[in-house]
């Protein structure tokens, strides 16, 4: 009888002991693939990150393609001669005025959509702002049918 209880539990040790076993192996198992997938998600991340930065610069390149130099060099030549035609306090405002243009320009370019009213708003303040070296009235007139929404973002 002894020895059947002691063999009895020298069986249920050993199963005891292969099921710590296989409970182990299998701990370290499911551990080191957790850490292969954080590994991964990491490598992802970096990717993630890279191709980010590559699409910031080509958004740039876009935006500098934008901002064409024969618009920059038609208002510093309007600038110097509101200058030397002793008109300094136009240049003064148009100075500012291109300086809110240029931020417009950035700020619209970042926008991944904007509202038909911030594109009429900018489209009237580019023509009051290249009429100001001519002296005339805005060039332009804009005529919205009522039913237009302005303010959707299309």
């Amino acid at each position: 009888m002894v020895a059947d209880r002691l063999a009895r539990l020298a069986g249920l040790f050993a199963i005891d002991l292969s099921i710590f076993g296989y409970v182990s192996i299998r701990s370290r198992g499911i551990k080191e693939q957790e850490a292969i997938k954080r590994e991964n998600l990491k490598r992802e991340e970096v990717s993630r990150r890279e191709y980010l930065q590559q699409i910031n610069k080509v958004k740039n390149q876009a935006l500098q393609l934008q901002m064409n130099p024969h618009f920059i060099f038609y208002a510093m030549n309007a600038i110097k001669n509101f200058l030397t035609g002793g008109r300094e306090k136009y240049a003064t405002i148009y100075l500012a005025k291109f300086a809110k243009l240029i931020r417009l320009i950035f700020e619209y370019s970042n926008a991944r959509l904007i509202s038909l009213e911030s594109l009429l708003d900018f489209v009237r303040f580019i023509s009051i702002w290249s009429s100001l070296d001519f002296k005339i009235e805005s060039p332009v007139r804009l005529i919205l049918v009522k039913a237009l929404k302005v303010k959707t973002i299309y």
